[in-house]
């Protein structure tokens, strides 16, 4: 299934509530989960090394990539919470790397 970046944050913004009042509070949540999602990518990485679990596919590949939609989700979130599109976002990473 193939998805552009602003529809997915359409979907995702379309699951969430924005009230300018809690935006600040809103965000800062936003941003916490985004941490505790890291942190989870990273704990999970450090047990597979641990275990020199294959992560190149099967159950190992599908936690990865949940987790990194984990990240995606509040990355698209807080990009909403701006004011700007999850493109403009991918479009910054790439000028920032020289691409």
């Amino acid at each position: 299934m193939g998805m552009e970046v602003n529809a997915y944050q359409a979907a995702v913004r379309g699951s969430s509530s924005r009230s300018s009042s809690q935006f600040e509070k809103q965000l800062m949540s936003n941003i916490i989960s985004i941490q505790d999602a890291s942190d989870a990518l990273e704990k999970f990485m450090l047990d597979a090394a641990r275990e020199k679990l294959d992560l190149s596919e099967g159950d190992s590949r599908d936690i990865i990539l949940s987790k990194l939609s984990d990240l995606l989700w509040y990355i698209s979130l807080i990009s909403w919470e701006l004011g700007v599109t999850l493109e403009s976002v991918a479009i910054k990473s790439l000028k920032n790397r020289g691409g």
